[in-house]
């Protein structure tokens, strides 16, 4: 079985996701003119606005849906959707197991 890596403070380790630069503003296409307009104060607000915007626009489940994919392809099977009016089968299952398939912790 692969060892699990499990840094010493897992839970707020930051990762990147979103970075931009002038670079990145040359590559979108605009001109090294248009671009030196631009001051350290206007890349910060041009970076909060974007960070606001990819809250605004689902951001979060985004985020839940990519994690969902990379945790299928582990083995951790997601439990299905119910609709409102359908009842709840039996969970046990997912709950002794911890939501793995239990074919593949072989």
């Amino acid at each position: 079985m692969a060892d699990i890596y499990v840094p010493q403070d897992p839970y707020t380790k930051p990762y990147a996701v979103l970075a931009i630069s002038r670079k990145k503003l040359l590559s979108l296409g605009f001109t090294y003119e248009q671009i030196s307009l631009l001051t350290d104060e206007d890349m910060t607000r041009i970076a909060f606005w974007l960070e606001n915007k990819c809250l605004d626009l689902g951001f979060d489940d985004d985020v839940q849906f990519i994690v969902d994919l990379e945790l299928v392809e582990k083995g951790w099977i997601v439990p299905p959707i119910l609709d409102e009016g359908e009842p709840e089968h039996s969970s046990e299952d997912a709950r002794t197991t911890g939501g793995h398939d239990e074919a593949s912790q072989t």
